[in-house]
């Protein structure tokens, strides 16, 4: 299965996170929870890399030649 299909079977995983962090907002910054909901969900597809810390708590998932992110996929290619 290639990640673009592993992604759209966990999209309705995403929503809900997506609608999780919104309930629960944090201040600009301060992020620590968010980030840690965000890293564990990457980890679900077992990233080539995860690099956490970003700009503070920004965190991007790799793999292959994508950069993974909640908003959506990137080919670095």
């Amino acid at each position: 299965m290639d990640l673009i299909t592993e992604l759209e079977a966990f999209l309705p995983s995403l929503i809900k996170l997506r609608r999780d962090l919104h309930k629960n907002p944090e201040l600009s910054g301060t992020e620590v929870n968010t980030a840690k909901r965000i890293l564990a969900f990457f980890a679900q597809f077992r990233p080539d890399e995860i690099i956490s810390k970003i700009g503070g708590q920004g965190v991007v998932g790799l793999e292959d030649d994508y950069l993974v992110t909640l908003s959506g996929l990137e080919r670095l290619t």
